[in-house]
């Protein structure tokens, strides 16, 4: 009775320290022996069978066993806000004490915080010497990564584990961390240490790729005696327009004001680009709402970001070539401006969804090093209308979710730039009984399809088969409940169409018999869709079982797009959205899908990288990412091709709202206001190629066809100009709709 007394008392005074720890905003975590495997202790490994324990001559350790695939482990949580779906109340860093055993670094990721290894972001990786020595190293964690999506454990994972890799103990503290012994210090090494292994990875594999340079930057204009006085030169490009550090103004571009017009409930994207005159400047900015009489319109969370400039690959994921393009949208309100290089601050508002229209007031205020100011007049029009939207969804990012997983914060992000659908894996995962029944985990797919009803996506939803692809041979009776199961959850959440995307390019022979195979299995079941990322050569074989033929971009043309079978029901077409040149990610959401008649588009991706995301050399091919990690928001940082590919979204809900209003017009017998518009709305699309590959432009046409990856792009190509017109198109294009619209409003009054 006394030693189960003591156990019990020993088991308290350790669950309460841990929790004082806890409380103090940090967890230590030795792991030297079993009790590590044991969830009822504190933190702990998920799978006792991919750790193992051992002994050296300095410690006691757990360590990865080799070849695991993954090793999760969990670590009670802190310092997160429980009504905020988990999200962290400050910057968190992992400490690892380490045996180096490995001559590849081991990958630490965070759960529930981005979409890469099975729905988990990077935070770093740790080893790579193979000198066996003892390490400790810290970790940061980005604060949009990590997630206490249960209220009770942060959860992590290891991967890419080639050797048995010892951990000794692991630290994770929060900034907010009160009386852990030389945190301060400890954080100041970290970003150090992140940004020396940053910078010896690029330098390392920088080698094996070729720089494309920069393209000539155009005539300069002449610097006005104002631009000369203030040291400093602005100007508004479009959102979409390719800029490269020593890009210069078109003429139409440089103005003493800046406009923008939006409907009720849009996000409009300001760009003002800046460079010194002279020398050197630094600048502080400050952007007023913009008011009319007592309403004001909204700034976004960060409202003032500058773009950072990084090398990204050029051409193919595959490819060896790059450029130094603007890529991340950090928020900054101060700036070093030179003569050499274009700096561009991006400026976000949004319309209230209630905003009355017309002409709203608002101004930037720049503020020079020695207290001089120059503020920029900013006109912002709303427009008496609202944008409108098939009832369908039309806009969708691959590698999404994986069975269920969801962020609420993501899942806003989205559709505020304008996705409204999801290609993802949300199929439940099953069990099949003894007595041949089947069992399917539905809570998490239920709670998936409430959440994203919630944040207005819509059908089709495309899932892939997730766990229940291996019963197609053992059991397809009890395939066809699987896919039935999950036919009903989706009905019961809102979404009554669901397309299965069993297989993913089928380019060679057995990929196209397998997909043949899954595609006539799965319309076994009564009222079940099937999708597949389309070829020509798939085409003949796959053409009778296909109920969504969703096509390569770069395979569309006129003539493909006169198939029968390629009506704007059937059709779906995807292609990227990670170009370095924001363009043709604006052209191909907006004014092509518009042209092609397609039912949806869907692109590669919202975040999904290989290694460090800063670094666009160290994976197998290129990162596939249109938003990055943050470490000063919940919300992951934009892109320039994320803000261009709202603004195409945009354009096509333009599109879609003249076509519509031009319906009701002719409905109503205005016919002859209706053939004016329908004119310009034909004048406009004219301009449109229906041509795939032009949609898309040298660079990035087969970003996403893995059966092209080892074609080489010609770099004189790719240093030429990209886009099917100049790049005030665009916007001129998108003013001259909204014309028609309010014109034919106004006839019918």
């Amino acid at each position: 009775m006394g030693s189960m007394l003591k156990k019990t008392l020993i088991f308290y005074i350790v669950i309460m320290s841990l929790c004082f720890a806890a409380n103090k905003n940090f967890y230590l975590w030795e792991t030297k022996d079993k009790r590590s495997l044991d969830k009822g202790w504190g933190a702990y490994f998920t799978f006792p069978d991919r750790v193992g324990f051992g002994q050296d001559k300095t410690a006691k350790y757990a360590f990865l066993k080799k070849n695991a695939f993954q090793c999760p482990f969990n670590i009670p949580a802190f310092d997160f806000d429980p009504k905020n779906y988990g999200a962290l109340n400050n910057l968190f860093y992992m400490k690892v004490r380490f045996k180096d055993t490995v001559t590849t670094p081991v990958n630490f990721y965070a759960w529930n915080g981005g979409t890469g290894f099975y729905g988990t972001g990077y935070i770093g990786a740790l080893g790579g010497s193979g000198d066996n020595e003892w390490k400790e190293e810290t970790l940061v964690i980005p604060l949009s990564i990590m997630r206490c999506g249960d209220g009770k454990y942060f959860k992590f994972s290891n991967n890419v584990i080639v050797n048995d890799f010892p951990i000794g103990s692991i630290l994770l503290f929060s900034s907010a961390a009160e009386g852990l012994a030389n945190k301060d210090a400890l954080i100041k090494e970290a970003f150090k240490t992140e940004a020396e292994k940053r910078t010896a990875l690029k330098n390392s594999l920088r080698k094996n790729f070729t720089d494309l340079g920069l393209p000539a930057p155009g005539k300069q204009p002449e610097y006005t005696p104002a631009e000369k006085s203030r040291g400093l030169r602005y100007f508004f490009p479009p959102v979409s327009r390719q800029l490269f550090s020593n890009s210069e103004p078109n003429p139409i571009e440089l103005s003493t004001e800046a406009k923008l017009a939006a409907c009720p409930g849009e996000f409009e994207t300001l760009v003002l680009a800046l460079r010194a005159v002279g020398g050197p400047k630094k600048i502080s900015l400050e952007f007023s709402d913009c008011v009319k009489e007592s309403a004001k319109l909204e700034t976004s969370k960060a409202p003032i970001r500058f773009a950072e400039y990084n090398e990204q690959r050029s051409g193919s994921s595959w490819g060896k070539e790059y450029q130094v393009v603007t890529e991340r949208l950090l928020p900054e309100s101060s700036k070093e401006l030179t003569p050499e290089r274009l700096e561009l601050c991006y400026i976000t508002v949004k319309v209230p969804e209630e905003a009355a229209p017309g002409e709203y007031s608002g101004k930037i205020t720049m503020t020079f090093e020695k207290g001089e100011k120059t503020e920029i007049p900013v006109k912002f029009t709303v427009y008496p209308f609202r944008l409108e939207h098939p009832e369908h969804g039309t806009h969708a990012l691959y590698y999404y979710n994986n069975y269920g997983g969801w962020n609420p914060f993501e899942f806003a992000d989205m559709r505020d730039h304008g996705m409204d659908a999801i290609v993802g894996d949300f199929t439940p995962l099953v069990t099949v009984n003894s007595d041949g029944s089947l069992t399917a985990d539905e809570a998490p797919i239920k709670e998936f399809f409430a959440a994203a009803k919630t944040f207005g996506f819509q059908s089709p939803l495309i899932t892939g088969l997730g766990s229940i692809v291996s019963m197609t041979k053992k059991d397809p009776v009890l395939f066809g409940k699987a896919i039935q199961k999950t036919m009903d959850l989706a009905s019961a959440g809102g979404f009554p169409e669901i397309l299965f995307f069993p297989v993913d390019e089928p380019h060679d022979a057995a990929k196209i018999k397998l997909s043949l195979e899954l595609c006539t299995l799965i319309k076994k079941t009564p009222g079940a869709k099937t999708y597949i990322t389309l070829n020509p050569t798939a085409e003949p074989t796959l053409e009778p079982v296909l109920d969504y033929h969703c096509y390569n971009i770069t395979y569309l043309n006129e003539e493909t797009l006169k198939k029968p079978g390629l009506k704007g029901h059937t059709l779906m077409y995807y292609g990227p959205n990670i170009a370095t040149n924001p363009t043709p990610v604006r052209y191909t959401s907006g004014y092509y899908f518009y042209k092609s008649g397609a039912k949806a588009v869907h692109f590669f991706t919202y975040m999904l990288f290989f290694g460090d995301p800063l670094v666009d050399f160290d994976g197998p091919n290129r990162d596939w990412n249109v938003v990055f990690p943050s470490l000063t928001s919940t919300t992951h940082d934009p892109t320039v091709e994320w803000e261009s590919q709202r603004e195409g979204v945009d354009d096509y809900k333009y599109l879609y709202t003249l076509e519509q209003t031009i319906k009701r017009a002719e409905k109503a017998g205005r016919i002859a206001e209706a053939k004016k518009a329908q004119a310009v709305l034909d004048s406009i699309m004219k301009d449109v190629s229906p041509d795939g590959k032009k949609a898309t432009g040298p660079e990035t046409y087969i970003e996403a066809n893995t059966a092209l990856k080892d074609k080489k792009i010609d770099t004189a190509v790719l240093k030429g100009k990209v886009g099917q017109t100049d790049d005030s198109w665009y916007d001129r294009s998108r003013k001259k709709i909204a014309e028609q619209i309010i014109e034919l409003n106004n006839s019918g009054k």
